[in-house]
């Protein structure tokens, strides 16, 4: 027999029996209709129903032979939103409840008796009572604590998203000092928090999943919860009792458990507890003798955890985040670990000073090694001792780098092969950056690096700095040929300043080049080279050196290399002042010899600059500064 009960049972929240009561009572419910089966005595009612805002929605309601219902059907958008009997259901139901008998395709009026009917309270005072009530539960779950999530991490055997072991969490939910309950179905969880739906999980817990019921540690669950889903949906799945933590939920469940401990499940269902710490596992790795063979590294059981940004060991009862350093060291030989037990591999005798020269300065480093009394001095690595050979030949400038550990050398253009006997492979890769920096070619063949005779930019570089690059990380072999090949840094020149036929005559000389290369080296720094190439192949170049600051006085004086033939100049002795300030600037840099006639024309001029002479009062306003100086 239907009830009212029954119809109440079919909805997902209280408040939807409250809104399809008062349909029924607004006579919303405008046409029913009653067919029976001949056989079974079951029976369906269909009607058309009117919503809130006047739109009819056309409902059915399947009933068995004892009238309990089997299902329900409606055309508005909220029965397919949300689980249960919407209000329109509910106006139906109680309609074909309380007609007294089967409709038989019967419109109904707002003026049909009620008489029948029960005496009710008023629609919109029971609303205030559902609102009271569910206010009145929410604070007796305040009083006991607000909800929290409590995972549970447990081990599994699949092998999937890069970790050898995989981990699942599962869930369990209620007050904090209260009874919990499994979470059965995480996807239909997150649906009843997106929907802030009440729902209940047992006779002691039943809430409204919004926001503020849930403690701010069970919210970060229930975002990662809402990450795990939507990487669920794109494979078209959906989350159901467990969770798999992938890479990319790995870093943000630490960071929600970080400093924390939860309930853990080993693979062999050990139960125990496990705490999430932020710093670098204590690894401790041994090394012990082996008789005569060799020795034996000792590495304890741990189990890597790969995350998306960040990497983590699991060493007994802890997981800790790796530094970016730690791992970076030891991240590679760390993978040789077993989970379960202590792990051993032998080290001969003859690759101990690979060993000692590789691997065992990294451990030591992060202080993850131990060694115990061991004198090692026997298998410490030899030194890589790097030689340089330079040449000149068929146009060709050539370099071979040679690295020498004890009696056996390598030629660092071959293919490294670093698994055998010990080779400093920092080392050898820093020369060998360094030397492709100054050779822009290699003959395979040869097993060298060149670059053309003609290339001046080159050779000049690697006079300039590239050899004094070689001798700080080894021995340089040079050839006669390149020996020849100059480079003038800083060569010492002299000024001469007198003053002839009314002129100021100088001279600029050097030993280190003759006079007329001048002109040349002028126009050089015109162009703002760095260089200059004199006609002996030799470098000299014009970076803040002496023959810079020559230049920089000539240029000054707006002279070509054609004025300077000979390597005297003439100029007139109003650029006295000019040439003796410039001299004095560069004091140090350049040597300068200064005549007597010349000393007394300076003297002269600055005896004018004190003198009292005015100048005349109509040209006061015309003179610049420069012609009021002397006058």
């Amino acid at each position: 027999m239907l009830t009212e009960r029954d119809i109440r049972e079919q909805t997902d929240k209280g408040i939807t029996y409250i809104k399809g009561f008062k349909l029924y009572e607004n006579g919303s419910v405008l046409y029913i209709d009653t067919e029976g089966g001949e056989k079974d005595g079951s029976c369906c009612v269909s009607g058309t129903v009117e919503g809130s805002y006047g739109n009819e929605y056309d409902v059915s309601i399947a009933l068995d032979e004892n009238e309990e219902i089997e299902g329900y059907s409606c055309t508005c958008p909220a029965f397919e939103t949300y689980p249960g009997m919407c209000k329109h259901c509910v106006a139906l139901a109680l309609e074909y409840l309380y007609s007294g008998e089967d409709a038989q395709g019967e419109e109904v009026f707002e003026d049909s008796p009620l008489e029948f009917r029960e005496d009710r309270t008023d629609t919109e005072l029971m609303d205030i009572v559902a609102a009271f009530s569910l206010r009145r539960r929410m604070k007796e779950l305040t009083a006991c604590g607000r909800i929290e999530i409590i995972p549970e991490l447990q081990e599994i055997s699949r092998y999937y998203y890069g970790n050898e072991r995989n981990f699942m969490l599962t869930f369990k939910i209620g007050p904090e000092d209260g009874k919990q309950y499994v979470l059965k179905n995480i996807s239909d969880f997150l649906g009843h928090v997106y929907r802030e739906e009440m729902h209940s999980y047992g006779k002691q817990l039943a809430f409204v999943h919004s926001k503020n019921v849930f403690t701010e540690t069970a919210w970060k669950y229930i975002e990662l919860m809402e990450q795990a889903e939507k990487a669920a949906r794109a494979r078209y799945e959906n989350l159901g009792k467990e969770m798999a933590l992938t890479p990319e939920l790995w870093d943000r469940f630490f960071e929600i458990n970080q400093e924390r401990s939860m309930e853990y499940a080993s693979l062999t269902g050990h139960k125990g507890k496990l705490y999430f710490l932020k710093q670098d596992p204590p690894v401790r790795c041994r090394l012990c003798p082996e008789g005569e063979k060799g020795f034996q590294i000792k590495i304890p059981p741990l189990q890597l955890i790969r995350g998306k940004d960040r990497r983590y060991v699991k060493l007994q009862q802890n997981v800790y985040q790796c530094s970016d350093n730690f791992y970076a060291g030891a991240g590679e030989f760390l993978k040789l670990a077993d989970e379960k037990k202590e792990t051993s591999y032998h080290i001969a005798r003859q690759d101990m000073p690979a060993f000692c020269g590789a691997v065992l300065p990294e451990l030591d480093r992060l202080g993850i090694s131990d060694k115990g009394n061991l004198d090692l001095g026997e298998f410490q690595p030899k030194d890589a001792e790097i030689s340089f050979y330079l040449d000149e030949e068929n146009g060709r400038v050539t370099l071979k780098t040679m690295g020498t550990y004890g009696d056996t050398a390598y030629n660092l253009l071959e293919p490294a092969d670093f698994s055998g006997e010990y080779r400093d492979r920092t080392k050898e890769i820093r020369v060998q950056n360094m030397i492709r920096s100054y050779f822009s070619l290699e003959d395979i063949r040869e097993e060298l690096l060149y670059f053309e005779s003609g290339d001046h930019d080159r050779m000049y570089h690697l006079l300039n700095t590239g050899i004094s690059q070689f001798e700080a990380e080894g021995t340089v072999y040079a050839t006669d040929r390149i020996k020849g090949r100059k480079l003038l840094k800083n060569p010492r020149i002299q000024v001469g300043v007198s003053i002839k036929s009314g002129l100021l005559e100088l001279s600029v000389q050097s030993r280190e080049f003759p006079p007329e290369e001048l002109a040349g080296i002028l126009e050089s720094y015109r162009k703002k080279k760095k260089y200059h190439l004199l006609k002996s192949g030799s470098y000299i170049g014009l970076e803040e050196n002496s023959l810079s600051t020559a230049a920089e006085l000539l240029d000054g004086l707006g002279v070509s290399g054609k004025d300077f033939e000979g390597g005297t100049l003439n100029v007139p002795k109003f650029r006295a002042c000019y040439v003796d300030q410039m001299l004095r600037q560069k004091d140090g840099q350049l040597q300068a010899e200064r005549s007597s006639d010349y000393k007394a024309l300076i003297r002269d001029m600055k005896n004018v600059e004190d003198s009292d002479y005015q100048e005349p009062e109509n040209l006061r306003g015309v003179l610049r500064e420069y012609q009021k100086f002397g006058f």
